[in-house]
């Protein structure tokens, strides 16, 4: 007869006890956090930050190379 649970291997512990975690999302991701992906709304604003933040980045390398 087979159990659905075997006494001989351990629990795994839960990752978030263990290392002293909590299951919170950071407050600047809480928006990122609730997008969904399937409405084209969403996708729009997605991509439109991550331009945002992009962009610096790509005009301050295209600075240093010298091609902007």
């Amino acid at each position: 007869m087979t159990t659905s649970h075997d006494s001989r291997i351990p629990e795994r512990p839960d990752p978030v006890r263990t290392h002293g975690l909590q299951a919170e999302t950071a407050p600047g991701l809480q928006f990122a956090s609730q997008l969904n992906g399937e409405r084209r709304s969403n996708r729009i604003v997605a991509w439109l930050l991550l331009v945002a933040v992009l962009a610096p980045v790509l005009l301050i390398v295209l600075g240093w190379i010298g091609l902007f």
